[in-house]
């Protein structure tokens, strides 16, 4: 029968923070491929519609990749430097939480 009050162990604590950490990382890695394919996704399907509506045929659809893998970028480069940020913050609590232990 387990106990209701279990007593974690700094190592058992530490190693459960370390499995939040990946699947957060994961987590934004599905994130960030999604939203590559949805943004392209998006500028191919308003070119085409710039394409019908303007008449421009091929030209719609190619401007339209382009803004998606520009759009694509951009929010990639915004999530990628949020998640470094939050890393940086994590390496300095750690480092705080390691003065503190001596």
């Amino acid at each position: 029968m387990l106990e209701k009050n279990v007593n974690f162990t700094p190592a058992l604590r530490k190693m459960t923070q370390s499995y939040k950490s990946v699947f957060s990382s994961i987590g934004e890695l599905f994130y960030l491929g999604i939203l590559l394919g949805v943004c392209i996704s998006i500028g191919i399907g308003l070119g085409w519609l710039a394409d019908k509506w303007l008449g421009i045929s091929p030209f719609g659809v190619l401007a339209g990749i382009v803004f998606g893998i520009i759009s694509a970028f951009v929010e990639g480069y915004r999530l990628l430097k949020k998640s470094f940020k939050k890393f940086e913050q994590d390496k300095i609590i750690e480092a705080k939480k390691k003065l503190h232990e001596r």
